[in-house]
């Protein structure tokens, strides 16, 4: 099974020495995972050509030729040097993504796992998000990131029991049946870019702050961020205040204090991102409020109609 392996020029290398000093029947590889098409075809290779014209022999012939056609196309339009570009660029933004997920990580109490080995995937411990006391372990977390459209994400609880035609599995999902922590796994794929990994990296943040603040509804949560994920700390922070607004006013039952708490919020948010020129426009009252900004245009189509309903009516009357 080699499934990234076509992207990986080390995976590549291990496997061609295996071939000449080993034995290796053959290996299978998915289309949408090295060559960025849709999900439904594989690369069968080997060394030995008889091998391969024997297995395309078992082949009925009556599955659908589009994986077939997506790949032709994709090679066509992609070609040869755009190809190795984007294999060299996915080893760069790896390290980029393992930065990044460290940082996160440490915010939250975790930590990066070191796998060297392991030039496709990487991941982070979850012992914070799998202690005794929570209602929920981390595979919640893991459909929450899905509902999030956050898919290939990977989280593999601790001492999961699973029996399977006869056999027994611990620790399914992991590579070892008494690993010392729950972790998940995500992994910078070809064609991945770092606009891409940022946004993933604060969705990430924000889900693992509404994990926990679901756990834990009555506690307050303090995440201390790390010198290289400050820069991202303003929005986190915006969109994580309306939650625990929401919660303290929920007791109290004064809605419309919290409705005043978020349009502030959005107004301190537009004022961020457009600077001076935005606090100028505020200042001259080019800045108006939603409300005077509906009715403007109730106050412009009652006119217009009315309007209209003249000019048809005279239009009626002045027919011989």
């Amino acid at each position: 099974n080699n499934a990234y392996g076509l992207q990986s020029e080390q995976t590549t290398k291990m496997l061609s020495t295996a071939h000449k000093v080993g034995r290796v029947d053959a290996f299978v590889q998915s289309t949408d995972k090295n060559f960025m098409v849709p999900v439904g075809g594989s690369i069968v290779g080997s060394s030995d050509r008889k091998f391969i014209e024997t297995t395309s022999k078992t082949y009925p012939g009556r599955a659908s030729s589009s994986p077939l056609i997506d790949l032709f196309i994709t090679f066509l339009s992609m070609g040869e040097n755009k190809y190795v570009q984007l294999i060299k660029e996915r080893s760069e933004l790896l390290v980029y993504l393992k930065s990044r997920l460290s940082s996160l990580a440490q915010s939250h109490n975790e930590r990066l796992l070191e796998t060297p080995n392991n030039p496709i995937s990487c991941g982070i411990t979850l012992d914070t998000f799998s202690r005794g006391g929570l209602k929920r372990d981390c595979s919640y977390l893991g459909s929450m990131l899905f509902k999030r459209c956050c898919s290939g994400m990977r989280t593999v609880p601790q001492h999961i029991k699973k029996e399977i035609c006869g056999f027994k599995f611990t620790g399914y999902g992991a590579h070892h049946d008494n690993y010392p922590h729950p972790y998940m796994v995500c992994a910078a794929a070809i064609g991945v870019t770092k606009v891409e990994i940022d946004s993933f990296i604060l969705r990430l943040d924000k889900t693992m702050i509404k994990f926990h603040l679901q756990q834990n509804p009555k506690k307050s949560l303090t995440v201390e961020l790390g010198d290289e994920f400050k820069q991202q700390s303003t929005e986190k922070l915006v969109d994580v205040a309306p939650i625990r607004t929401r919660q303290a006013l929920s007791k109290s039952g004064d809605k419309s204090e919290y409705r005043k708490s978020i349009e502030n919020k959005k107004r301190q948010r537009f004022l961020e991102q457009k600077g001076p020129l935005a606090s100028l426009q505020q200042s001259n009252s080019f800045y108006v409020d939603r409300r005077r900004t509906i009715l403007n245009f109730v106050v412009a189509f009652a006119m217009g109609t009315l309007f209209g309903f003249i000019i048809v009516s005279k239009s009626r009357q002045e027919r011989p």
